[in-house]
């Protein structure tokens, strides 16, 4: 979670320069009319999500549906980025449709992201697809949230996808191939995620580690034994022991 955690804040900062951007290229529209209309969807949001008491207005919570799948089309990223989660709060089925149509040609940073999110809410071929296609997306950022939302679905067709992301050049997306490796209980996988065990980045290999003590494999004592008598960090270390014992056992 360590890992996830990290990547997660790296996405915020580029998230946050993401809406400096917009209120730069704002196409001159007022600052403060944005604010209040993210605020409007945000509320609007919270209103009608599940559980809470404003669904017991259908009426209105049919019209909310339709206000946001309209506004998750505006021109302004940051209207699509709220609309986007407000609408998976009030109707999911609505906002994993409009993730898979809108997500490949989504330019903007922060909305695809969002969109990658949701669709990681439903496993269904179509959607392993897309993410498969993302995961070789030309920003690591992309790829990284991609393959971690691939290690959610649990679909065989997805599984060449994070094989081929243990080599990416970029680290988060090595962490996040590893998170799903993981997540996946993918076996065949353990002999390259050993491997990652000698990365230079210490988020990579403790992912690998993690991943290695979630699917302990068969062979390969001799080598982790060797790996864990380099390691610096405690809590990389901590992880390979607890490998060893299990393959003792």
């Amino acid at each position: 979670m360590k890992n996830f955690f990290a990547l997660t804040a790296v996405c915020v900062c580029f998230y946050a320069l993401g809406f400096a951007q917009d209120a730069v290229n704002g196409g001159g529209k007022n600052p403060g009319e944005i604010r209040l209309r993210i605020n409007e969807i945000i509320n609007l949001g919270n209103k009608f999500a599940e559980g809470s008491k404003g669904r017991q207005d259908i009426k209105g919570k049919e019209a909310a549906v339709r206000k946001l799948s309209e506004d998750i089309k505006d021109p302004d990223p940051r209207i699509r980025r709220v609309s986007a989660r407000a609408l998976k709060k009030i109707d999911p089925p609505a906002a994993y449709k409009a993730a898979e149509e809108a997500v490949l040609a989504e330019a903007d940073r922060g909305v695809k992201t969002e969109y990658i999110r949701i669709l990681s809410g439903r496993s269904t071929r179509q959607i392993g697809e897309i993410l498969v296609k993302l995961a070789a997306d030309p920003d690591p950022v992309i790829r990284a949230e991609s393959i971690y939302a691939l290690g959610k679905l649990n679909r065989e067709e997805t599984f060449e996808a994070v094989k081929n992301a243990l080599d990416d050049e970029a680290e988060g997306v090595r962490v996040s191939a590893c998170d799903a490796a993981a997540n996946l209980k993918i076996g065949g996988l353990s002999e390259r995620i050993t491997d990652l065990l000698a990365d230079q980045n210490a988020d990579v290999r403790l992912s690998a580690a993690k991943a290695l003590e979630a699917v302990p494999p068969a062979n390969g004592r001799e080598k982790i034994a060797e790996y864990l008598k380099k390691e610096k960090e405690a809590e990389v270390s901590a992880v390979l022991r607890n490998i060893l014992d299990k393959i003792n056992d």
